[in-house]
């Protein structure tokens, strides 16, 4: 009988791309991964306020798992747009109104 392969927590993730993100890449280096969704869980609060998605690998994977993931969130953060005073990535694009000219542009071309 084989026994339980011992399962670690890798990371949480607080959406599915993420999550999906990174089992994927953990498949392409041929480690086993499993996802553990606890906004699905029957008890409300029963894993704390900060629920999301558990990212598990077997406990002999996870220093190499935990290279993977770091080189994950390093592209990710080259990738997506961030606030350069306070780091959030929670940003939104504004819009330029069409017809108004920046200080700069009017400086210009008042000079």
């Amino acid at each position: 009988m084989k026994k339980n392969i011992e399962t670690v927590n890798l990371t949480k993730c607080s959406n599915t791309i993420m999550a999906d993100e990174i089992v994927s890449k953990l498949a392409e280096e041929g480690i086993s991964s499993s996802l553990h969704d606890e906004l699905d869980d029957p008890v409300y609060g029963a894993y704390g306020s900060n629920p999301g998605i558990e990212v598990r690998v077997c406990k002999k994977d996870f220093v190499q798992s935990l290279r993977i993931l770091k080189e994950i969130n390093e592209a990710r953060t080259k990738q997506l747009p961030w606030c350069p005073n306070c780091g959030s990535e929670n940003v939104v694009a504004l819009k330029k109104e069409e017809g108004k000219r920046s200080r700069a542009t009017s400086f210009i071309g008042v000079a």
